[in-house]
């Protein structure tokens, strides 16, 4: 299947942005890379029940054959260590004539992952791709490293260590958070931001979620919208913030968090 086939055959299904990611060799054969023999599809709960109704039920409960050649797969929510999550795959894929494709950086992870030969194989295409089309870009060195920030901080905030989230701030970081509540300030220094995240685990009682939502990169920066919640006195608190994170390499070293909604994030927020 060349990018010609694939490209159609993806339109001809009409499947929504946001609900779905071509991954396997799709991403490849999109570039003309290599052909893809077949096509995997990952999609999200919703967009399973719509091709159940539209295609049958599954035998299995897990993969639907939209075709001869066209699989489409039920996403998975386990998170698995250095492998993208479904959805990072989706807020950080490349739409490609309108049809939504796992980025590179993200195929080769789910590639290494797996460490089959014809993964390492497509991996090492893609690589020398890359190298002539200029090189791995600065967006994708700075997606990784957001991710693997994200994730950890992520785990640290639902109660888990904090030992990953320190080693991935530069020494010098910078951490700005705006209003009047108890963890505002310009915090700086890895100590300091750290005593910020301490401070803010401890108000949410030791434990919080944070929803990722949209998603912005440019060169060394990411902007991130993103909802939390926490419960306190057995009532749900909500906020909605937007977060800039600018990279030095690997690591975070200036991050600026702006609630959209200040008056209840000071409320939230104030011990």
């Amino acid at each position: 299947m060349d990018a010609h086939e694939l490209l159609e055959t993806m339109r001809a299904l009409e499947l929504e942005i946001g609900h779905y990611v071509v991954t396997g060799s799709g991403p490849l054969a999109v570039r003309g890379i290599r052909e893809a023999n077949d096509l995997d599809i990952q999609v999200d709960e919703s967009l399973w029940d719509e091709l159940e109704a539209r295609f049958g039920p599954a035998p299995d409960g897990r993969t639907l054959a939209l075709s001869d050649r066209v699989d489409a797969h039920r996403a998975s929510a386990d998170a698995l260590e250095d492998v993208p999550t479904f959805g990072e795959q989706v807020r950080a894929a490349d739409v490609i004539e309108g049809i939504a494709f796992v980025n590179l950086e993200h195929t080769k992870a789910l590639k290494r992952a797996k460490r089959r030969p014809k993964d390492m194989e497509d991996i090492r295409l893609v690589e020398r791709w890359q190298k002539a089309q200029g090189g791995v870009t600065r967006d994708g060195v700075t997606l990784r490293a957001f991710e693997a920030f994200a994730r950890a901080q992520g785990a640290m905030y639902r109660g888990g260590e904090r030992d990953a989230v320190r080693e991935r701030l530069t020494p010098d970081v910078i951490w700005h958070v705006p209003g009047d509540n108890a963890i505002a300030g310009d915090h700086r220094g890895r100590d300091a931001v750290m005593a910020y995240f301490d401070r803010r685990r401890a108000l949410a009682g030791g434990a919080m979620t944070i929803l990722p939502g949209e998603r912005l990169i440019r060169d060394d920066t990411v902007v991130q919208f993103a909802d939390g919640q926490l419960e306190r006195d057995g009532e749900r608190l909500r906020w909605r913030t937007v977060g800039v994170y600018r990279f030095d390499g690997e690591r975070v070293a200036e991050a600026w968090l702006v609630p959209l909604e200040a008056a209840a994030f000071n409320r939230i927020w104030t011990g």
